[in-house]
């Protein structure tokens, strides 16, 4: 078992040319003298922190809930752990990268119902006394499937860390995919298909990803379609676990109130032993940004008709987005936020064309911004009242409240950007308030850069946005990108849609 050093968010390994190339990028947009102050801090850390000692990493780390503190396995597999001592609880993430680019698309949904079979008994632990201890511990047993990848895992308190990590691994390394528990899980994937094409909303969306994706490495989903349900049977799930236990796709993180060097050893004696090169994977390839290239938006509107949509309408809009790593996606980010504001002020507030307009994106290696408008009352014209909202943001122009004739008062970007920041930052912040939102968050990291701590500058990052970068951001994306939309109204309705 390695031990590397301990250090506030920044990574010793190789990954960590990730941080750097991403604060470069962000200097190269002239964001403030001070970030340069901090990176130039984080590499002094670099040059520094190789001489400290595992035992004095630990030393230096206990009580300090900004550290994270890096292992290996005696097979390489990377060990993450967070101190968090606010709370007794210790959420653990097994994290398996790669995800869709390992799969094709009629194996959609295999990794997913994986992590459903592992959480369902193992050659020690039958479904029903998983369940038992889960009951009796107040725990909780989750599997997480992407697009960049997957992870089991565990949450509940220290006192039954031991006993709950036995399941979690035995789950993971030996599932016994009980039949009863596998046709149980055909029968959801069934009926989440059903109850998609029967919700008008679900439909535009995931009709408009289907088509997106569309030759791209994501045109396997982490779901089951239709198409690949079938392809999901016990022998094929048994065939990919050979694969998916791989210490090359692995890494483990773990966070809350534990003594790291102890729980590291538990790890290595359950995880250790896993051979890597199973499966064609490889890390600095993944991360390198060929192997899932940014989606291209492009095709003609789609309109759908369901007897589900009687009297209303929903249309789901796709356009390209930044990903994580571009030096474009804070400042996209907050233009989000601010374009969905713009879309409820205009579309609901001014004209009422429907109950809920918004703009949201996707958290991904190849993100697509997503501009939705659910239950319509003016098909007609409610698209003309979007460009609108568009329009008056691309001057520069937010709404801050009406004149006493109704008529829109506006402020320009600047005035504004400092509470939307606030806002992002608030959001990104609460969900570091529990054990697990830490831990998922690592994970997310890990899926995106291949390292737990490089997301962490996206905060930084949106500190010192300018108005400009925020504006030419809308005008790249939102503004001049191209939209594709995916409209479901009631049959008979088609017409009405004017793109």
């Amino acid at each position: 078992m390695k031990v590397s050093c301990f250090y506030s968010g920044v990574n010793t390994t190789p990954e960590s040319e990730r941080v750097k190339a991403l604060s470069e990028a962000c200097l190269d947009r002239s964001y403030s003298k001070f970030f340069a102050v901090i990176l130039a801090f984080f590499l002094i850390a670099f040059s520094g922190c190789a001489s400290v000692s595992g035992k004095e990493a630990l030393n230096d780390s206990k009580g300090s809930e900004n550290s994270v503190e890096e292992f290996f396995l005696d097979n390489g597999i990377p060990v993450y752990v967070k101190a968090n001592y606010s709370n007794r609880l210790v959420s653990v993430a097994v994290v398996n990268l790669g995800g869709s680019v390992l799969y094709e698309p009629e194996e959609s949904g295999m990794e997913l119902s994986l992590l459903r079979m592992m959480k369902s008994g193992s050659e020690k632990y039958s479904f029903e006394e998983i369940q038992n201890e889960k009951y009796r511990t107040h725990a909780n047993l989750f599997g997480v499937c992407r697009n960049e990848g997957s992870y089991l895992g565990i949450s509940c308190l220290d006192y039954y860390f031991d006993s709950l990590l036995d399941i979690l691994a035995d789950g993971l390394l030996h599932p016994v995919f009980n039949e009863k528990e596998f046709n149980t899980m055909l029968k959801e994937h069934a009926q989440r298909l059903q109850s998609m094409k029967s919700d008008p909303s679900s439909l535009a969306y995931y009709s408009g990803i289907e088509e997106i994706y569309k030759g791209h490495p994501y045109q396997t989903h982490p779901w089951p379609t239709e198409q690949s349900l079938k392809n999901i049977t016990v022998e094929n799930l048994k065939k990919l676990h050979e694969k998916f236990i791989d210490a090359q796709r692995m890494a483990i993180v773990v966070v809350g109130d534990v003594d790291a060097k102890k729980t590291v050893r538990k790890l290595n004696r359950y995880f250790g032993g896993i051979p890597a090169g199973k499966s064609d994977f490889s890390r600095e390839e993944f991360f390198s940004g060929k192997t899932v290239p940014e989606v291209k938006v492009s095709g003609n509107n789609v309109v759908l008709s369901s007897p589900e949509s009687a009297g209303t309408g929903f249309i789901t809009g796709f356009f390209s987005f930044p990903s994580a790593a571009s030096p474009d996606f804070a400042a996209a980010m907050i233009a989000s936020d601010m374009y969905s504001d713009m879309l409820y002020q205009v579309v609901r507030e001014k004209y009422g064309a429907c109950y809920t307009p918004s703009c949201s994106q996707s958290f991904s290696l190849a993100a697509l911004g997503v501009v939705n408008f659910y239950r319509i009352s003016n098909l007609e014209n409610i698209l003309s009242y979007a460009a609108e909202a568009r329009s008056l943001m691309a001057e520069g122009k937010l709404i801050c409240g009406k004149k006493s004739d109704g008529e829109f008062v506006f402020e320009p970007v600047d005035s504004r950007l400092e509470s939307y920041k606030n806002s992002f930052i608030n959001r990104n912040y609460a969900r570091q308030k529990t054990v697990s939102g830490v831990c998922e968050k690592m994970v997310d990291s890990l899926f995106l850069f291949g390292d737990p701590y490089t997301e962490d500058l996206i905060s930084q990052q949106i500190h010192q946005l300018t108005a400009n970068q925020v504006e030419d951001a809308f005008e790249k994306y939102f503004e001049n990108g191209k939209v594709r939309y995916f409209c479901v109204t009631e049959p008979g309705s088609e017409g009405k849609i004017r793109f």
